[in-house]
């Protein structure tokens, strides 16, 4: 996955901005594995299969909304 950061200098606020900011790259990464196993799942899930296809359709729409492509 090939992200784009924001250069700083940044200013937090508080501590638990500073950790979710830290932290936000790590987020995305995991999201985006997230989103193609829930793909691939919902290809063999039989009745599970419309509940990944949402699944995934949601982490696809975090994604797009967190690279500013939405």
């Amino acid at each position: 996955m090939n992200t784009q950061h924001t250069p700083g200098p940044w200013v937090f606020v508080d501590g638990s901005n500073a950790s979710l900011i830290a932290a936000a790259p790590d987020l995305l990464e995991a999201l985006a594995d997230a989103e193609f196993l829930l793909r691939k799942a919902a290809q063999f899930a039989g009745p599970m299969q419309d509940s990944f296809k949402r699944s995934a359709a949601d982490a696809r729409a975090a994604i797009a909304k967190a690279t500013g492509e939405a």
